[in-house]
Protein backbone atom coordinates (compact mmCIF):
# COMPACT_ATOMS: atom_id res chain seq x y z
CA UNK A 1 0.00 0.00 0.00
CA UNK A 2 1.58 3.08 -1.09
CA UNK A 3 -0.59 6.76 0.56
CA UNK A 4 -0.70 9.55 -2.01
CA UNK A 5 -2.32 13.11 -0.77
CA UNK A 6 -3.16 16.24 -2.70
CA UNK A 7 -3.63 19.11 -1.14
CA UNK A 8 -5.43 22.19 -2.99
CA UNK A 9 -4.25 25.48 -1.12
CA UNK A 10 -8.05 27.53 -2.38
CA UNK A 11 -6.49 30.97 -2.19
CA UNK A 12 -3.47 30.18 -4.50
CA UNK A 13 -5.12 27.45 -7.09
CA UNK A 14 -4.10 27.60 -9.75
CA UNK A 15 -6.29 24.87 -11.80
CA UNK A 16 -6.19 25.44 -15.59
CA UNK A 17 -9.05 27.17 -17.41
CA UNK A 18 -12.06 25.92 -17.55
CA UNK A 19 -11.75 24.20 -14.65
CA UNK A 20 -10.59 27.15 -12.38
CA UNK A 21 -13.76 28.96 -13.62
CA UNK A 22 -16.14 26.27 -12.07
CA UNK A 23 -17.82 26.46 -8.62
CA UNK A 24 -16.08 23.33 -6.33
CA UNK A 25 -12.66 24.17 -8.58
CA UNK A 26 -10.48 23.73 -5.73
CA UNK A 27 -12.67 19.96 -5.26
CA UNK A 28 -12.68 18.81 -9.28
CA UNK A 29 -8.70 19.92 -8.98
CA UNK A 30 -7.32 18.02 -6.07
CA UNK A 31 -9.38 14.84 -7.32
CA UNK A 32 -7.81 15.69 -10.48
CA UNK A 33 -4.23 15.72 -9.18
CA UNK A 34 -5.05 12.83 -7.05
CA UNK A 35 -6.16 10.47 -10.14
CA UNK A 36 -2.98 11.41 -12.02
CA UNK A 37 -0.86 10.62 -9.05
CA UNK A 38 -2.82 7.35 -8.62
CA UNK A 39 -1.63 6.48 -11.94
CA UNK A 40 1.48 7.64 -12.04
CA UNK A 41 1.94 5.05 -9.17
CA UNK A 42 0.45 2.29 -11.20
CA UNK A 43 2.80 2.69 -13.74
CA UNK A 44 6.19 2.57 -11.70
CA UNK A 45 4.95 -0.15 -9.19
CA UNK A 46 7.60 -1.90 -8.33
CA UNK A 47 7.81 -5.50 -10.63
CA UNK A 48 5.56 -3.52 -13.02
CA UNK A 49 2.38 -1.55 -14.03
CA UNK A 50 -0.80 -2.04 -12.55
CA UNK A 51 -4.11 -1.37 -13.56
CA UNK A 52 -5.69 1.09 -10.84
CA UNK A 53 -9.28 1.13 -9.80
CA UNK A 54 -10.53 4.22 -8.54
CA UNK A 55 -12.99 4.36 -6.11
CA UNK A 56 -13.27 8.18 -4.39
CA UNK A 57 -15.60 8.69 -1.43
CA UNK A 58 -18.73 10.68 -1.39
CA UNK A 59 -19.14 14.12 -0.23
CA UNK A 60 -22.08 15.29 1.40
CA UNK A 61 -23.96 17.89 -0.76
CA UNK A 62 -21.45 17.48 -3.95
CA UNK A 63 -22.84 16.02 -7.42
CA UNK A 64 -20.33 13.24 -7.37
CA UNK A 65 -21.20 13.41 -11.22
CA UNK A 66 -19.52 17.06 -11.70
CA UNK A 67 -16.47 14.99 -10.22
CA UNK A 68 -16.47 12.23 -12.93
CA UNK A 69 -17.18 14.30 -15.90
CA UNK A 70 -14.21 16.26 -14.10
CA UNK A 71 -12.16 13.21 -14.56
CA UNK A 72 -13.49 12.59 -17.96
CA UNK A 73 -12.81 15.25 -19.69
CA UNK A 74 -9.06 15.12 -18.19
CA UNK A 75 -8.36 12.13 -19.45
CA UNK A 76 -9.12 13.80 -22.89
CA UNK A 77 -6.57 16.66 -22.05
CA UNK A 78 -3.73 15.39 -20.18
CA UNK A 79 -2.37 12.98 -22.79
CA UNK A 80 0.52 12.64 -20.44
CA UNK A 81 -0.91 10.53 -17.88
CA UNK A 82 -1.42 6.77 -18.21
CA UNK A 83 -5.12 6.86 -17.92
CA UNK A 84 -4.72 3.58 -20.12
CA UNK A 85 -4.42 1.68 -16.53
CA UNK A 86 -7.53 3.32 -15.16
CA UNK A 87 -10.14 0.53 -14.95
CA UNK A 88 -13.44 2.17 -15.82
CA UNK A 89 -15.96 3.26 -14.44
CA UNK A 90 -14.42 5.73 -11.73
CA UNK A 91 -16.63 5.19 -8.84
CA UNK A 92 -18.08 7.30 -6.01
CA UNK A 93 -19.27 5.73 -2.99
CA UNK A 94 -20.31 6.26 0.41
CA UNK A 95 -18.12 4.82 3.46
CA UNK A 96 -20.41 3.05 4.01
CA UNK A 97 -20.42 0.80 0.72
CA UNK A 98 -16.37 -0.03 0.64
CA UNK A 99 -14.47 -0.59 4.05
CA UNK A 100 -11.69 0.86 2.50
CA UNK A 101 -13.16 4.43 1.88
CA UNK A 102 -13.42 4.57 5.97
CA UNK A 103 -9.58 3.80 6.43
CA UNK A 104 -9.37 6.18 3.56
CA UNK A 105 -10.95 8.56 5.53
CA UNK A 106 -9.11 8.13 8.85
CA UNK A 107 -5.81 8.48 6.46
CA UNK A 108 -7.06 11.50 5.85
CA UNK A 109 -8.18 12.76 9.35
CA UNK A 110 -4.97 12.01 10.60
CA UNK A 111 -2.78 14.05 7.64
CA UNK A 112 -6.16 16.77 8.18
CA UNK A 113 -4.75 17.01 11.70
CA UNK A 114 -1.05 17.53 11.33
CA UNK A 115 -1.80 20.52 8.74
CA UNK A 116 -4.67 21.81 10.42
CA UNK A 117 -4.90 23.41 14.22
CA UNK A 118 -6.79 22.06 16.38
CA UNK A 119 -10.12 23.41 17.40
CA UNK A 120 -9.03 23.84 21.39
CA UNK A 121 -5.58 24.31 20.86
CA UNK A 122 -3.85 25.71 17.80
CA UNK A 123 -1.14 23.06 18.16
CA UNK A 124 -0.68 20.65 14.98
CA UNK A 125 -1.08 16.84 16.24
CA UNK A 126 1.06 15.05 13.90
CA UNK A 127 1.20 12.17 15.89
CA UNK A 128 -0.95 9.75 14.20
CA UNK A 129 0.22 10.90 10.73
CA UNK A 130 4.06 10.53 11.82
CA UNK A 131 3.05 6.31 11.96
CA UNK A 132 1.88 6.55 8.21
CA UNK A 133 4.37 8.69 6.88
CA UNK A 134 6.56 5.43 5.82
CA UNK A 135 3.97 4.00 3.68
CA UNK A 136 4.01 7.79 1.85
CA UNK A 137 5.06 7.01 -1.64
CA UNK A 138 8.58 8.21 -2.91
CA UNK A 139 10.68 8.46 -6.48
CA UNK A 140 13.10 5.78 -6.73
CA UNK A 141 15.26 8.66 -4.96
CA UNK A 142 13.21 8.78 -2.03
CA UNK A 143 11.38 12.33 -2.71
CA UNK A 144 7.87 13.02 -1.04
CA UNK A 145 6.76 15.77 -2.39
CA UNK A 146 5.28 15.73 -6.11
CA UNK A 147 5.13 11.63 -5.65
CA UNK A 148 3.15 10.87 -2.50
CA UNK A 149 2.09 14.66 -1.31
CA UNK A 150 1.03 17.33 -4.27
CA UNK A 151 0.30 20.76 -3.55
CA UNK A 152 -1.21 23.21 -5.73
CA UNK A 153 1.37 25.55 -3.86
CA UNK A 154 3.79 25.40 -1.06
CA UNK A 155 1.92 24.98 2.51
CA UNK A 156 2.56 21.56 3.67
CA UNK A 157 6.48 22.07 3.17
CA UNK A 158 6.50 25.06 5.29
CA UNK A 159 4.81 23.49 8.15
CA UNK A 160 7.82 23.30 11.42
CA UNK A 161 7.44 18.89 11.27
CA UNK A 162 7.80 18.96 7.41
CA UNK A 163 11.71 16.91 7.01
CA UNK A 164 11.54 15.94 10.90
CA UNK A 165 9.43 12.68 10.13
CA UNK A 166 11.97 11.19 7.23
Amino acid sequence: MKLIFTVAVKRDLRAPYPLSSQDGAALLWATQLLAERALLAARDWPGGSRHLKLRLSSIKGWNALRTIDSLTRARLESTWVPWDLLEEPVKILSTAELDGLQLADQVCGAFGAAITPGVLSSNLDVSHFAKLYPLIRRSDAGEILNYGIKETSPFVTTLPWWGTLG
